[in-house]
């Protein structure tokens, strides 16, 4: 119990409140009234987040509270109570307003994760909040000891847990490529460790193997983390949907089916040109196959979300979702700190990787890339295949991106109960980028209005966007779908 000689004025109806501080609960600043006991939790929160200021003596509307003690015996007992409940120190000062005198407990952002009663605690905004969900913990401790979950040992013997003939064909295919990001200096005949570490330093642990090289070339990787697999699901309908097999195996072997499942289940589009196409009379009369997705993109997606996922969550999957016009890959866990979902779209952007030996892996395989421009090659492919730029999003601890179809495919429209003419005029806008009154008449005859009434519906479907107002000027365009990095997927 406190001593009446350091007992700062009671708070409630009883205490006194003088002149305004300025100060505002923030991110980073607290403000109490009291005891440093009533704030003891918001200090852990701070040490475990950025760091910020607990002001003592300070009312939640700024105002200072009259009377309060700052002498040197109350400072030491805060610094006392601090130090025995979190192990931690704190830098405390004085701070006047008007004459009137309060605390500032600052405290800085520990490199190790701090805890108040076996509980931890980090800042959510202006709220302290207790982090309750393991996965987030997990996560938490990582980052603030450095590690990474990839590299920590997975408790297994490199002999027993890593497949020599799968390390082997890594490092082969390597080495033989146009380009090699391998050194030609490794070969078959050194070590695992040896081998692992000339890879990425850290795949090896003392004589076990990392999270990472389990994954990587591990004879049952599932077996040391089972949730280590690509779920893959064609949506009909509500109640009408097709699981697929699971992919899993290797990160490698996991990226690989998961692509073939994908474009199994979406296979090119056979037709022939529009006619006004242009071309010689062979070309007009050959068959033409369109991919539904541009394959490249769908492997980037794919191979970002198996490399870049967040290990930690348990049970997490990666999720392929098909729908009757797009196709939706996730994988657990949010962008990293920093990088934001508009920052996707910038050439380079901002990378962090959060499984950095899987991911030096993936780079020397060619699987993925360096440097923050996948998802820039992601949309420059759509663009390329005359497809929809994909969207990224972030929902529920989930990172997301969705690839469109193109709306103007021929059997799209005709399910939607379009004429032939509209049919035919999509089916233009699709190959050639855009169309006329001019070219539109040509391909279809009839009437002016006729003409007219088509188009305008395509536009008031969302099909076909026009440009400008009137003259020979004006022509239709395929209208934007998806592109961005908002909407519902």
């Amino acid at each position: 119990m406190t001593n009446a000689s350091t007992t700062p004025r009671p708070r409630g109806p009883n205490r006194v409140l003088g002149p305004q501080t300025g100060l505002a609960e923030a991110d980073e600043i607290e403000l109490k009234e009291s005891v440093i006991d009533d704030a003891l939790e918001d200090v852990c929160a701070f040490a475990n987040t950025a760091g910020g200021t607990v002001y003592l003596g300070v009312a939640k509307d700024g105002r200072v509270v009259v009377g309060y003690d700052v002498s040197d015996e109350r400072q030491r007992v805060v610094g006392q109570k601090v130090r025995s409940a979190l192990q931690i120190d704190v830098g405390i000062s004085v701070c006047t307003v008007e004459g009137h005198a309060y605390l500032a407990v600052r405290v800085d952002r520990k490199k190790k994760p701090v805890y108040l009663r076996q509980v931890y605690y980090h800042r959510v905004g202006t709220e302290t909040v207790a982090v309750t969900d393991t996965a987030e913990l997990t996560s938490m401790l990582l980052v603030r000891t450095g590690r990474t979950w990839d590299a920590l040992s997975a408790d297994v013997a490199l002999a027993d847990a890593v497949d020599r003939a799968r390390l082997s064909e890594f490092v082969r295919n390597a080495q033989t490529r146009e380009n090699p990001r391998l050194s030609a200096e490794v070969t078959d005949g050194h070590p695992v460790e040896h081998v692992l570490n000339h890879i990425a330093d850290g795949l090896a642990v003392d004589g076990e193997a990392s999270n990472a090289a389990v994954l990587l070339f591990g004879r049952e990787p599932q077996r040391v983390v089972p949730h280590a697999r690509v779920k893959v699901i064609e949506f009909r309908s509500t109640d009408d949907l097709t699981e697929y097999p699971e992919c899993v195996g290797t990160v490698f072997e996991q990226i690989d089916e998961a692509l073939r499942t994908v474009m199994r289940a979406n296979p090119p589009h056979v037709g022939f040109p529009a006619a006004g196409a242009g071309g010689d009379v062979a070309e007009r009369t050959r068959r033409q196959e369109t991919p539904v997705y541009a394959e490249l993109a769908i492997k980037e997606a794919i191979a970002n979300a198996v490399v870049h996922r967040d290990y930690a969550v348990p049970g997490a999957e990666v999720e392929i979702k098909m729908f009757a016009d797009r196709l939706v890959i996730m994988n657990p866990g949010a962008l990293p700190a920093g990088i934001t979902v508009g920052m996707l779209r910038l050439n380079p952007h901002p990378s962090l990787r959060r499984n950095p030996l899987i991911a030096q892996a993936g780079y020397i395989d060619y699987y993925v890339e360096r440097y923050g421009t996948g998802t820039v090659r992601m949309i420059e492919r759509c663009r390329a295949a005359r497809l929809p730029e994909p969207i990224f999003e972030v929902q529920g601890g989930f990172f997301s991106v969705t690839f469109f179809k193109d709306p103007l495919r021929p059997e799209h429209l005709e399910r939607l109960g379009l004429n032939a003419r509209q049919v035919l005029a999509g089916s233009y806008v699709r190959q050639t980028g855009r169309i006329d009154n001019a070219t539109y008449a040509t391909l279809v005859g009839g009437t002016l209005p006729t003409r007219a009434r088509d188009l305008e519906d395509l536009v008031a479907r969302g099909l076909l966007r026009k440009v400008g107002t009137r003259g020979p000027g004006v022509h239709w365009v395929a209208a934007p779908v998806g592109g961005g990095v908002g909407g519902v997927a």
